[in-house]
């Protein structure tokens, strides 16, 4: 553990990630033992021997090294009205593929609040694993910092700190789900749904004759905006969250945060991916059914 200019405390950690990037393959609980400086809190007395002993016992261990740094709230609170402070930078969490930096952001002198924000540190992530990529350039996450307030403790601070990360790491994953094939079907199903709507609704101005073009279009509009159109894409975006980049949530978890965050997130990634792609077909044939056009036909109101 090595203090640096005593703003920030840099812990060197080997974490032993069992099954990691196997995740997909067995589709299993990831295992996450950690040694070194956070071995206390999560329970791991390994030592360096040890470590060595247990990477033999399995074919798929990786052996990590990430470099941790925890921002320290005392010296924000006692720093942050220096124009010099305003300038420092601290990368938080770092991967091989991810790097998330915080930095002050605006001070609240009106209601005492300090705003900071989490970015990453490129603009862009790639998922070797899915062979995706993403442009992350606006992911931008805030973490307000109370001034004066006791009740505000260093370990609400790291929380809020960790949570922040890991919500950036939330959004980096959507952003990455989007350019998945099965998400710009369901978009594609989503706009033919509404493009159905509409053809509908023509046929039955249609069949009663009104040709007016302002009463037609009002008509449409109307019916189209008030009808409960599925939303395709946000089933696929829950159904792929927590298993596109779950190394990441688990890692940022485990070395950022306290230990019921990160058992929390490592129940949320156990979570199995189902694949919809027989579902958006089957929906996609059922606009041009006759049951359908009949059912839509009866929500239309009188004329």
């Amino acid at each position: 553990m090595v203090k640096l200019q005593s703003s920030f405390t840099i812990y060197r950690s080997v974490v032993l990630i069992t099954d990691l990037f196997n995740l997909y393959k067995n589709k299993k609980a990831v295992t996450i033992t950690l040694c070194s400086s956070n071995a206390k809190r999560y329970n791991c007395g390994c030592s360096k021997r040890k470590q060595k002993k247990i990477k033999g016992e399995h074919k798929m261990t990786k052996q990590l090294s990430t470099n941790v740094v925890r921002l320290d709230l005392g010296v924000i609170l006692a720093n942050y009205n220096k124009p010099a402070f305003w300038k420092k930078k601290w990368v938080i969490y770092e991967s091989k593929a991810l790097k998330l930096v915080a930095s002050i952001d605006t001070i609240d002198v009106k209601n005492n609040k300090i705003f900071m924000t989490i970015a990453p540190g490129a603009t862009r992530y790639t998922d070797k694993k899915s062979g995706k990529e993403t442009s992350i350039r606006y992911t931008t996450v805030n973490v307000l910092i109370p001034i004066g307030r006791d009740d505000y403790t260093k370990e609400k601070f790291q929380n809020d700190i960790t949570n922040s990360c890991l919500r950036a790491i939330n959004i980096i994953e959507a952003m990455l789900i989007m350019e998945y094939g099965e998400y710009q079907n369901a978009m594609k199903l989503t706009k033919a749904y509404r493009n159905k709507l509409k053809e509908i609704a023509e046929g039955f101005l249609d069949d009663n004759n009104v040709s007016n073009k302002d009463i037609r279009s009002a008509y449409i509009e109307t019916f189209v905006d008030n009808s409960e159109i599925p939303d395709y894409s946000s089933n696929i975006l829950n159904r792929y969250e927590y298993t596109v980049i779950p190394q990441e949530y688990l890692m940022c978890a485990a070395f950022t945060g306290a230990k019921d965050i990160y058992d929390v997130y490592a129940e949320k990634c156990k979570k199995l991916r189902k694949s919809t792609k027989i579902n958006i077909w089957l929906k996609q044939q059922e606009l041009n059914t006759e049951e359908f056009v009949e059912t839509i036909r009866g929500e239309l109101d009188a004329l």
